[in-house]
Order: structure tokens, then C-alpha cells, then sequence
């Protein structure tokens, strides 16, 4: 749970007051999956209906993915390469990356994205790009 999933969903419903068509997509398979998803159920209606799982998803779907997105967000605590954050690069997508792990190698704070701190605390300008 160290990728912070969790604290992208704890800020979701704040994200979805100032951008309501805002959506948080969580791909991967990982063993905490179903506590994220009792995470959103106890989220207001209008933020939970904004997030949706896709569980693992072949190449082509991870590619429509990454062309469709806005913005890739990681704010992980301990990511050892961060090799996600150069896939996102790879398609021009700006990412959100924690500050003390992979993601400072890749992301140039206010350039190429932001380093953020693990307890994600998303402001209104930050919100507007997802």
C-alpha cells in the first residue's frame, strides 16, 4: 500500500468538488485491492462513482490508457525504479510522484510534474489537470 493509492482516494471526493468530471483510474493487481475498494465505498457517491479498478489490463488497454490520461499519479513512499512514471513520460503524460523514492529521478518538479509529499494534499490547481 506504499504507492499511495490510498491517499489519491482519501483526496478524491476535494478533487471531484472543484472538477467534477474528474476520474481516478487504478490499474494493477496488487493484494490490497480489496481494502481500496471498501476505501471508496465509504467515499460520497459523487467521488466513488469517479473511480473505477481495472484490475490487470493486456499491453493494448495500457496503452489506450496511458493515451487517454491526463495525468499519472504515484505519490508512493518507496518506489525502488519507477519505471511506470518513465511509461507515462513516454506518452507526454505529466506525473505525480513522491518526493523521496524513484520519482524525483524521473519527474522535474513543476517541469514534467510534481513531487508531492506521501499524504497527498491535492489544491485546486493541482486538481483541474486529472
Amino acid at each position: 500500500m506504499y504507492k499511495g493509492h490510498q491517499q489519491l482516494i482519501a483526496a478524491w471526493p476535494q478533487v471531484v468538488s472543484i472538477c467534477p468530471s474528474a476520474q481516478l483510474w487504478i490499474v494493477g493487481r496488487g493484494d490490497g485491492a480489496s481494502l481500496l475498494q471498501e476505501q471508496v465505498s465509504l467515499l460520497p457517491d459523487a467521488a466513488g462513482r469517479q473511480i473505477r479498478f481495472f484490475g490487470a489490463v493486456p499491453a493494448a488497454d495500457l496503452d489506450m490508457l496511458y493515451r487517454s490520461a491526463r495525468v499519472f499519479a504515484m505519490p508512493s513512499a518507496g518506489e525502488g525504479f519507477g519505471l511506470v512514471f518513465v511509461e507515462a513520460a513516454r506518452y507526454g503524460v505529466p506525473c505525480i510522484g513522491g518526493k523521496y523514492d524513484s520519482a524525483r529521478e524521473i519527474i522535474r518538479h513543476n517541469q514534467t510534474g510534481l513531487l508531492s509529499e506521501q499524504h497527498l494534499t491535492i489544491s485546486p490547481w493541482h486538481a483541474c489537470v486529472f
